[in-house]
């Protein structure tokens, strides 16, 4: 082994001292740095869940308003707010910075108020670890936009055909009796309508219109269907038969399925709604097609325009061209479901679907 000088010895122990010093300050550096990753976290942390929260008040606060669009904007504007205050905004920071119903301008007569805006912040949101790096306040905002929507196409149809003057005319939630037969003095003119069913397959004519009451037709806004002629009174009574006797026994009188609220009807529950997965034994509620007054039901065929909801309360075909079907019509308000593919508000259909859209 070499010899080693005493000089060189010292210059060792110092080199040494001194890579000490340096890690001592490279650790101090990085801990400083970990540090300030870590309370930026623990901020960031907070701020997502505070948006979180907030994004959640105008959502609420959103669908509770646009029920009442496009008839009364005003109401809409209002009960969004009560909505977003009664769930904190106004404390805590949390500011309501504006409830608008789109498109700017718009008019209730024209019936186009369909979109509700809502916008909550915290203008002055505080740091907690982030003070460290000199970090005070950040701004922490949400927006939610609800609109209200029609369907385009639905299950649950049956294969009759309303004008839309019998719908106009007829008071939501009176009953009101409908008859197949173009008898003078009935309050509706229904022609049966011809539509294919998967459920129904290999039937037509008379069979296929008998299952379409018994399961329900699709069918879509804006399609052309053909009507099916004759009087079709011994199917009609058949396919009620089936459907009502189908009927859960907690969803049987009108009473049990719908609730009113305003000028409107809502499900008591979704046990009652024919288009939730919880709802299949409700058969009294369906969807009626609305046509023009300007389409013949006789022998052609008729353009859907909308949709009319129905509660069939009851039925007598004892003979001949007698054929009465009694139902309430109602104006109703129910959740999105995915048996429903929806569009643009409709005025021609009865139906409302409050939607969040942005």
């Amino acid at each position: 082994m070499a010899d080693v000088s005493p000089g060189q010895r010292v210059l060792t122990a110092g080199a040494i001292s001194g890579q000490r010093g340096n890690v001592v300050i490279i650790v101090a550096l990085f801990l400083t740095v970990l540090l300030g990753f870590m309370a930026m976290a623990v901020d960031v942390g907070l701020f997502m869940w505070e948006k979180r929260e907030l994004q959640n008040i105008a959502d609420a606060a959103a669908l509770a308003g646009v029920q009442e669009l496009p008839d009364d904007p005003d109401a809409a504007v209002e009960i969004a707010t009560d909505y977003a205050t009664r769930n904190g905004v106004g404390s805590r920071g949390w500011v309501l910075q504006s409830v608008m119903v789109l498109p700017a301008g718009c008019s209730a007569e024209e019936e186009d108020c369909t979109v509700l805006e809502v916008r909550v912040r915290h203008p002055d949101a505080p740091f907690f670890l982030g003070r460290v790096l000199g970090l005070t306040t950040a701004t922490v905002a949400s927006r939610a936009q609800a609109a209200i929507q029609s369907p385009q196409l639905s299950d649950n149809v049956m294969p009759w055909s309303l004008r839309d003057s019998v719908r106009r005319r007829a008071r939501y939630g009176d009953l009101v009796t409908v008859k197949y037969s173009a008898g003078g003095g009935s309050q509706g003119d229904y022609g049966a309508l011809s539509i294919q069913n998967p459920r129904c397959a290999g039937n037509n004519g008379a069979n296929l219109y008998r299952c379409n009451i018994r399961e329900g037709a699709t069918v879509q806004i804006g399609i052309r269907y053909p009507t099916e002629p004759g009087n079709m009174r011994g199917p009609t009574r058949q396919g009620l038969q089936d459907r009502l006797e189908a009927t859960d026994a907690d969803c049987d009188t009108f009473e049990e399925v719908f609730q009113r609220v305003g000028d409107s009807w809502r499900f008591r529950s979704d046990d009652c709604n024919p288009w939730s997965e919880a709802g299949q034994g409700s058969k009294r509620v369906v969807l009626i097609p609305v046509i023009s007054d300007d389409d013949d039901p006789g022998r052609s065929e008729v353009t859907v325009l909308g949709f009319a909801v129905a509660f069939i309360e009851s039925f007598d075909c004892p003979t001949g061209n007698q054929c009465d079907v009694r139902v309430r019509f109602v104006q109703a308000v129910m959740s999105a479901e995915e048996r429903m593919r929806f569009g643009p508000y409709n005025p021609m259909s009865d139906i409302r679907i409050p939607r969040l859209v942005g």
